[in-house]
């Protein structure tokens, strides 16, 4: 259980990124269909907003927000569908920086092979210790080695 949280909160890390500076990173979503995921935003006059959802550059010159909802199917078989929210557009000029979530598969790797390792070494260590103990026990039980 400790394993599972520090790998799944450890290897991330929460980062601002200058929009200028996301426009030219290769692999950036700001220019495709689905968009660049992110937690906020800051806007050049210093506000900063917490908008966890989607953006992608519209029309050359602006920024388009959205996010995902879910919605009340109508219908005689009711339920619940996930529809996209839009959100704010901000002209490309008005946003300074985005707030995103990053990780890092190389770290959460080395992470839990380090704790294996250390998991591994601790138990080698505790048998190394005991293994005249557990040898001698062996030798002795009864139910391994029934008398003739």
């Amino acid at each position: 259980m400790v394993a599972f949280f520090i790998t799944t909160s450890g290897c991330s890390r929460r980062t601002l990124r200058l929009v200028d500076n996301e426009l030219a990173r290769d692999g950036s979503g700001l220019r495709q269909e689905e968009g660049q995921a992110i937690e906020g935003y800051l806007l050049h006059d210093g506000v900063r907003k917490h908008y966890k959802g989607r953006v992608r550059l519209a029309d050359q010159d602006s920024l388009q927000f959205w996010s995902e909802g879910v919605s009340d199917m109508v219908g005689h078989q009711g339920g619940k569908e996930t529809i996209q929210v839009s959100g704010p557009v901000y002209a490309l000029a008005a946003v300074k920086a985005f707030d995103m979530k990053e990780t890092s598969i190389g770290r959460t790797s080395l992470l839990v092979a380090g704790i294996i390792a250390g998991a591994v070494v601790i138990l080698g260590a505790v048998f190394v210790a005991n293994e005249g103990e557990f040898i001698a026990d062996a030798v002795t039980n009864p139910k391994l080695f029934p008398a003739p």
